[in-house]
């Protein structure tokens, strides 16, 4: 058995140790490499599935995957002003001043930030813009200035409730694709992928792509991503990958992930292309997984896990007890557990009944 929501899981887990400074053999910048991956997996299955067959599948897409992502993503940001409340203007957390902060904002920056939490598009942009004089200005690199409102100039995101949330943002985008990348293809797809890996190649003589928030962030190079996750479930839709791949070797694939990842800790460069080697173990895993309703849970919690842990990391931050960032993630689960319950299991029976 190779449980792949439990896969999900564990990427969701690994970015929330990330943010909570707590040491895991999975950096955040791979874990979402692969949450992008797998999306493409799904996303082209679905739609060459359930969403097939109706005139207006198209529409029932878009409506479906708005219901899944954005109740979530709203609660998180609510928690993220009571987070910031309780703060208030006390130093050393990210949300310290952030209500102060955001009335120094010029018009068009306080407009920008606020849509841009308000529909989720956009927040992948702010990571390549500061705050310079009260309006938002170009930065290649957030990370060389200054985290806190003090600072001047400072990084746009930190204007935002929740910014894990940029990941959602390139997500939407490529959703605003996918309809019509499936209908491409196979060959076409391969070479749209192999475009966008050239164009990285091509523009690292020009901008550091192997820094953040070029690394991971920039749609146009990352939808790469995606493309191999499609590709992945075209392999799988043909199934003549079975008679070379037995059912009984996908239990050892998480394991193969796995000691992968650690032996090219030391090599980011190499890690950067694990994804595209993800694609020819995606087929066998999911199939081995498929029918087990536990894992499927596991897989879909994990959103709610992704979403709301940055509030939740800060609040403990500015409890500052011994072993508050434990404690955080801790709590993160179990808030999950009734956010997941409560929240996106009434809404999926939703989803489900509008298909």
């Amino acid at each position: 058995m190779t449980p792949m929501g439990l896969l999900r899981m564990l990427f969701a887990l690994s970015v929330a140790l990330t943010h909570a400074d707590i040491k895991h053999p999975v950096n955040a910048e791979l874990a979402v490499k692969f949450f992008f991956t797998i999306s493409g997996f799904y996303m082209a299955m679905v739609l060459d599935g359930k969403y097939a067959a109706s005139k207006d599948g198209v529409k029932k897409f878009y409506r479906n995957r708005l219901l899944r992502l954005l109740p979530a993503y709203y609660i998180a940001i609510l928690i993220g002003i009571g987070v910031a409340l309780t703060v208030g203007a006390s130093p050393n957390n990210f949300y310290s001043g952030f209500f102060q902060g955001f009335q120094e904002l010029g018009s068009m920056a306080k407009a920008a930030i606020v849509s841009c939490q308000a529909l989720i598009f956009g927040q992948d942009a702010l990571l390549f813009s500061v705050i310079k004089d009260g309006q938002l200005a170009y930065t290649p690199n957030y990370l060389a200035y200054g985290a806190t409102l003090a600072s001047q100039p400072h990084p746009a995101y930190i204007h935002t409730l929740d910014p894990p949330a940029w990941s959602l943002s390139i997500e939407l985008l490529f959703y605003c694709f996918v309809p019509f990348l499936v209908r491409l293809r196979t060959r076409t797809l391969l070479v749209a992928m192999l475009a966008t890996l050239a164009l990285r190649l091509a523009c690292s003589k020009i901008i550091p792509i192997e820094a953040d928030p070029w690394s991971y962030r920039f749609f146009p190079f990352e939808i790469s991503t995606f493309l191999a996750g499609m590709l992945g479930y075209r392999i799988y839709r043909q199934r003549g990958w079975k008679q070379y791949v037995p059912k009984s070797m996908a239990p050892f694939f998480p394991w193969l992930l796995a000691i992968l990842i650690l032996l090219l800790q030391k090599a980011p460069h190499a890690l950067t292309w694990l994804p595209y080697f993800f694609i020819a173990l995606l087929p066998a895993m999911f199939e081995a997984s498929k029918n087990i309703v536990w894992d499927r849970k596991i897989g879909d919690f994990s959103y709610s896990v992704y979403i709301i842990h940055w509030p939740v990391i800060q609040l403990f931050t500015y409890l500052g007890f011994p072993h508050a960032n434990y404690a955080s993630i801790v709590v993160v689960l179990l808030l999950s557990v009734l956010l997941f319950n409560f929240v996106e299991l009434p809404i999926d029976r939703l989803r489900q009944r509008l298909v």
